[in-house]
């Protein structure tokens, strides 16, 4: 390309010569893969997702934002990853992230967080105060 006669690109080697160096060059060429028309992807989530739901990125969006909204204090990265652990359910992704919120508490077995969400109707904070209460400083407190 130092000559401005030169318009064209210079033409590939069909053999590249690093291959000739490394003694590469009776290896076989590896050829593309083709595509059947309308058929999925090599390699994409279709072909890779081990039996879950493929959701469309619009979809995950708008279910991450719902399991944010319905949680307070988890991230987004936590509510993408309890959606995806949970087959991008909300519902079983929310009440899966208040029991894990009741258990970092540190007072009860995550089944016992369960229990009392349920008891709760999956009502975090009349959980977590329930919980609380029983574990204040007014618990050893005689009442008149």
């Amino acid at each position: 390309m130092d000559s401005p006669q030169n318009s064209g690109p210079v033409p590939l080697p069909e053999r590249p010569a690093f291959l000739e160096r490394y003694g590469a060059a009776n290896m076989a060429a590896v050829k593309p893969m083709m595509q059947q028309p309308g058929g999925p992807k090599p390699n994409s989530s279709y072909n890779n997702n081990n039996c879950r739901t493929v959701v469309p990125s619009m979809q995950q969006e708008q279910r991450i934002k719902q399991v944010q909204g319905a949680v307070h204090g988890v991230t987004m990265e936590e509510c993408k990853a309890a959606l995806q652990s949970h087959n991008w359910s909300v519902p079983q992704a929310v009440n899966y992230l208040k029991v894990e919120q009741l258990f970092r508490l540190g007072l009860r077995s995550r089944a016992e967080c369960e229990e009392l969400l349920q008891r709760h109707q999956w009502n975090l904070e009349q959980a977590s105060t329930v919980m609380l209460d029983t574990y204040g400083p007014h618990r050893n407190r005689k009442t008149n």
